[in-house]
């Protein structure tokens, strides 16, 4: 799996995060070119193409058929006006189309999907109504991942925020930041306390693969405690009953450029070393994932 890992190629993440960091929130044109984008690569890599239309959105979901048991990599392709969200989450885009292309090749037992949620910035409507219906279909996930925002990081001391109560809930990851002088140099993954096999599944091949990774495992209880921990797609899966994680670089913690709120989120702040070596962690982790009876 760790072989699988390193044929993840930097360039083909960098030509694509190129191609989605366009301004495209919903309904405009770089939000139909980003479709098009996304359905033409999925039907090439020899996915089965569903058009989710769930009302407002459009979510574009790739399947491989394995077992009814699905292995489910997402990400969020919508965006705010006026930003072309580079880090978030044309990053998250790249990271799951490149993962496609390694899975698809790949052994597998288990169902491949991969979505690309709309409508995420509006309160993860395209992730909500996806979930909400697998849990009226009575589906089987078992696991659901989202990168979100994976691209931006720093070796500066300091460079990382932490969200308010993060201390008192998760002394442990706070005393390991402190150590490492707040460097924003490592992906957080969040986990609900059902995908704790999943979370020590993509911390295994973390090491190997020169990932820095801040493990956060919670239960729902004390994932209420801290609203900051539901703020992506993954929630959607967590509030129906789905293990489910997230990838992410924490975001407006980190990255200056979030919304655009302080500087443009463009290409050329992301870190591609970085945003390679969280994809490689993910095909690693998710190929073992896809055929479980092979572990």
């Amino acid at each position: 799996m760790v072989e699988l890992g390193r044929s993840v190629e930097q360039k083909r993440i960098e030509r694509d995060v190129q191609a989605f960091a366009l301004v495209r929130p919903p309904g405009s044109a770089g939000w139909r070119r980003v479709q098009q984008l996304i359905a033409k690569r999925l039907t090439d890599l020899g996915f089965e193409l569903e058009r989710h239309a769930y009302g407002s959105g459009t979510n574009l979901i790739g399947t491989l058929r394995g077992s009814d048991e699905q292995v489910i990599a997402s990400a969020h392709y919508d965006h705010i006006e006026r930003c072309a969200g580079a880090d978030d989450n044309a990053s998250g885009v790249a990271a799951v189309l490149e993962l496609s292309r390694l899975l698809a090749r790949s052994p597998r037992s288990r169902t491949l999907r991969v979505a690309f949620w709309d409508e995420e910035e509006r309160g993860l409507l395209g992730s909500r109504a996806f979930a909400q219906r697998a849990r009226k279909r009575n589906e089987q996930i078992a696991i659901a991942v989202s990168f979100d925002a994976v691209g931006f990081a720093r070796e500066s001391a300091n460079s990382q925020r932490v969200p308010p109560g993060f201390e008192q809930l998760l002394p442990e990851q706070a005393a390991r930041l402190a150590q490492r002088n707040f460097r924003g140099d490592f992906i957080a993954l969040v986990a609900s306390s059902s995908a704790h096999e999943s979370s020590a599944r993509f911390a295994t091949y973390a090491e190997p693969l020169q990932l820095a990774l801040l493990r956060v495992d919670v239960s729902p209880l004390e994932a209420t405690l801290m609203p900051d921990l539901f703020r992506s797609d993954h929630a959607s899966f967590w509030l129906n009953g789905y293990p489910a994680l997230l990838l992410t670089d924490t975001a407006e913690l980190r990255n200056p450029a979030y919304h655009c709120s302080g500087a443009p989120d463009r290409p050329a702040t992301l870190d591609y070393s970085f945003l390679t070596r969280v994809t490689a962690t993910a095909v690693a982790a998710l190929a073992e994932a896809l055929q479980p009876e092979a572990t």
